[in-house]
């Protein structure tokens, strides 16, 4: 990811963390089964799960690991200029005129 610069280490090593964790609670979910023996879900495994990966998408997003995210990088390998807060208030400006 030739975009990255130092100041992405931060998010990287968060990116990183969220892997191992979630990897563990993975291994947990495969360990135990989704559901215990009577049949119900390990809705505490499965929440913590989904609330890990939720968050690791939205480092992955920001870094640029993503298919949409790198849409959003120059070709040259530098950020993009787009600013997705400001083009979201401009169409919701639109969208109440």
């Amino acid at each position: 990811m030739p975009w990255l610069e130092a100041a992405d280490i931060p998010a990287m090593r968060q990116w990183a963390e969220f892997e191992i964790v979630g990897a563990a609670l993975f291994n947990a979910l495969v360990e135990k089964g989704a559901v215990d023996e009577n049949g119900k879900p390990r809705d505490h495994l499965l929440n913590h799960l989904r609330l890990y990966r939720q968050a690791q998408l939205a480092h992955e997003s920001a870094l640029g690991m993503t298919p949409a995210a790198r849409t959003l990088i120059k070709a040259n390998g530098r950020r993009s200029n787009f600013d997705l807060a400001a083009a979201l208030a401009t169409t919701e400006d639109a969208e109440s005129a």
